[in-house]
């Protein structure tokens, strides 16, 4: 009883083994480790995800991009904001506009958010207002945690090119998939 307890554990480690590899071909999964806060509370630091890199992105995904820094290309995550054609607008009301349309509050805030109302995207008062026409082929981005987070603010535009693929899968330190926001699939 147990040699055949033994093989058929084996056929079933085997199965899995092949899906896994397949499911790697295919779909592009893979695992990555995110060691920053920039997208706290949504993804917390030192937090391990699945990715695809087969999908097409939108405006409200999260997604990973190569950013390339003076030491060479470094992997960021990021919430895609816009994409090519569109208009961004972040006023001194602390709300940021696509085409004229304010994104609400809780397109931004993790339902489990500790502040309900987030933070401002510029410290720069009521006078401030800044405005970006995302040209074609590129990305606007910014980062879920506003005052810790490098993004297009920042370091502008990425292109298309540098999309790498969405997380879907938390690993830790919560275990879950992961949740969407922007009317992306939550």
């Amino acid at each position: 009883m147990t040699k055949k307890l033994f093989t058929i554990l084996g056929i079933v480690l085997g199965l899995a083994l092949v899906v896994l590899f397949l499911a790697v071909g295919v779909y592009g999964v893979g695992q990555i480790h995110i060691p920053t806060g920039a997208m706290a509370p949504t993804i917390p630091p030192d937090s391990r995800l699945l990715t695809e890199a087969r999908t097409s992105p939108q405006p409200g995904d999260i997604i990973l991009f190569w950013h390339q820094e003076s030491s060479g290309p470094v992997r960021y995550i990021k919430r895609l904001i816009a994409i090519g054609g569109q208009r961004v607008q972040i006023k001194g009301d602390c709300y940021v506009y696509v085409d004229g349309q304010r994104l609400w509050d809780d397109a931004f805030n993790h339902p489990n958010h500790p502040n309900p109302q987030r933070q401002c995207y510029s410290q720069a008062g009521e006078m401030f207002s800044e405005e970006w026409l995302v040209p074609q082929g590129k990305f606007f981005v910014l980062g879920d945690n506003t005052n810790s987070s490098l993004d297009s603010r920042y370091f502008s535009f990425i292109d298309e090119k540098d999309y790498i693929g969405k997380p879907w899968f938390m690993l830790s330190p919560r275990f879950g998939p992961m949740n969407g926001y922007f009317g992306s699939a939550r």
